[in-house]
């Protein structure tokens, strides 16, 4: 028996009419006009989810029961790519894109699950490394602020001192016991 056009709910109706079908993401509900980046993110990756199937995905169907179970997880994969690609230059629009997410979400979802900023855990990570290197390869501070990405040996020096509170020389000097 033929439904009646009054049994056709909007998505068949379109379907029937101009032969394309359309899928909906949603994303969580926001009280805070400073959120509605992060919804309209979340809505975007829903609808990338949704089928014939399921025309009409929740963001929250999606990560799962535990939302930050979801939002860990990305957040754990952003830090590893962070952490093996330290050679590079690290911008917040390029590794948001690399995720699919708007850099203004993946910088608000970043300083709240790991409480720092993304420039500043950027940094850290390099500075780790660095004093690695440092200490370890026989490098000159320039080799090491070039193999780690900074534009200038000046600017990494300064990027150094600003996390660990003394200068790459001071550092080695202090680990080494080296004069200079």
């Amino acid at each position: 028996m033929p439904k009646s056009v009054t049994g056709l709910n909007a998505r068949d109706m379109i379907l029937n009419y101009f032969n394309i079908s359309v899928y909906f993401g949603i994303g969580t509900a926001v009280s805070h006009p400073m959120d509605i980046a992060a919804s309209f993110d979340e809505a975007k990756t829903a609808m990338e989810a949704a089928d014939d199937h399921q025309p009409i995905r929740l963001f929250s169907h999606i990560v799962g029961a535990n939302r930050r179970s979801g939002k860990d997880k990305l957040i754990a994969s952003i830090q590893q790519y962070i952490d093996e690609n330290l050679d590079g230059h690290m911008q917040l629009n390029e590794i948001a894109e690399k995720f699919g997410l708007s850099p203004a979400y993946l910088s608000v979802l970043f300083k709240k699950n790991m409480e720092i900023g993304f420039s500043e855990y950027v940094y850290t990570k390099k500075i780790e490394k660095a004093k690695e290197m440092l200490l370890s390869d026989d490098m000159k501070i320039y080799e090491v602020a070039d193999a780690l990405g900074f534009e200038s040996a000046y600017y990494f020096s300064k990027v150094f001192k600003r996390v660990t509170g003394e200068s790459p020389r001071e550092f080695i000097q202090s680990k080494t016991g080296a004069q200079g």
